[in-house]
């Protein structure tokens, strides 16, 4: 492009053309008056020499003052163009380096986001924990940035635990009953040849009954916490639980403290009695631990022996079942090996001919044998002086749900 002179240049040259040009034509008009042979008056005629002067100059100014607007308007001209040259070269630098380099890079990204959601899908929809935590696992490698992958996780595993022990706790009440079978599934008893039947059950059954991922669940919730948040304190309540039945006290009220704390409404969550149950069992039967537990929780522990009489006053004299259920902790068991797990003491009401409220228990313990407390079933004892025979052996938690 043809450079355009700049409008300090074209501003000199009016200056000197303003003084040079009324000088020349003074001394042209002198000399060519003098060559006519005019007289001196009339070549010493300055009003119309300035006059002709002035006109001239007027011109002359009119010119370069239409020079100087037409030279700016030519210098934003290629200003311009010198601009959308320069932004017409960083496009193509970009499209190009975009091509190369970034449009590959972007395609890979979404190509494993897409990759890492459909594994988290179905690991969503896995039938059992392992698979669950190996696709898992293959969409973190893929997308670390997969979102809610560990929480998703961490929560799937404590939910099988809290099932598992639920399961045991409730098979120990009715041992007839097969509660090891998940709800709506019917195992059938196949007929004959029908292998693929038995196949179905026998692997069903086995999956039931195999241990809980206590460690992992605790891995993964405690690496959802540190990575994705503790989701409003529920990560840390999921967590309390699984410390509490892998027998880590501290680590146990640590996290319960900190779940009630991100979320007061978590407590309602810990004190449901099955839940309890298992803080409980990370206490070990020691009744200092569960009354720190139960200050923690905002929660008087143990329950007192007039709570435990105030729940046969609530029974309903019209019910079929004219008993409450405690979950108790136990202290001295008489001549078995004392359990962790929380026992069930069925306390049943019986009203005498007089009226007063007798009583007799059933105690149904985690792994051994159930027993009558007294076992004579001829006579029955004051229902306050039961429950503190009772407390001889019980730390009573909570009423437990049926």
């Amino acid at each position: 492009m043809q450079k355009v002179p700049s409008v300090r240049v074209i501003v000199l040259a009016t200056i000197v053309a303003f003084i040079f040009i009324p000088l020349i034509w003074l001394a042209a008009w002198v000399i060519l008056t003098r060559l006519a042979g005019a007289p001196p008056s009339s070549a010493a005629d300055l009003t119309g020499m300035l006059a002709t002067i002035g006109g001239l100059m007027g011109a002359i100014f009119t010119v370069g003052g239409l020079i100087i607007a037409l030279v700016a308007i030519l210098t934003q001209i290629q200003l311009q163009d010198r601009v959308n040259q320069v932004l017409s070269r960083a496009q193509q630098v970009f499209e190009d380096k975009f091509e190369q380099d970034l449009r590959p890079a972007f395609e890979q990204r979404a190509q494993r986001q897409i990759e890492a959601a459909l594994a988290l899908f179905q690991a969503s929809t896995a039938t059992d924990w392992q698979m669950a935590e190996s696709l898992t696992i293959e969409a973190l490698e893929k997308y670390p940035e997969v979102e809610k992958a560990r929480t998703n996780l961490g929560v799937r595993m404590s939910n099988e635990v809290i099932a598992s022990i639920q399961r045991r706790m409730y098979q120990t009440v009715n041992p007839f009953m097969d509660l090891f079978q998940p709800p709506g599934l019917v195992l059938t008893t196949p007929t004959h040849g029908d292998q693929n039947a038995s196949n179905i059950a026998t692997l069903v059954q086995s999956r039931l009954n195999a241990e809980p991922p206590k460690v992992q669940a605790i891995r993964w919730l405690e690496e959802a916490i540190d990575k994705e948040g503790d989701q409003n304190g529920q990560l840390s309540a999921a967590l309390a639980l699984m410390y509490g039945v892998n027998e880590a006290y501290d680590l146990m009220m640590s996290a319960a403290a900190k779940a009630v704390t991100e979320k007061s409404a978590l407590t309602n969550y810990l004190t449901e009695p099955n839940n309890l149950a298992m803080l409980v069992y990370g206490c070990g039967n020691d009744e200092d631990r569960i009354q720190r537990l139960g200050r923690v929780l905002n929660l008087t522990l143990p329950a007192s022996d007039q709570e435990v009489i105030a729940s046969l006053g609530r029974i309903d004299p019209s019910s079929a079942n004219l008993y409450a259920d405690w979950y108790a902790a136990e202290t001295r068991p008489m001549n078995r090996p004392r359990s962790r797990y929380v026992t069930t003491v069925r306390i049943f009401k019986i009203v005498d001919a007089d009226g007063g409220m007798t009583a007799q228990a059933l105690i149904l313990p985690y792994g051994a044998n159930s027993y009558g407390v007294p076992p004579d079933t001829t006579t029955y004892p004051p229902a306050l002086e039961l429950v503190r025979k009772l407390r001889q052996e019980f730390f009573f938690v909570c009423p437990r749900n049926v």
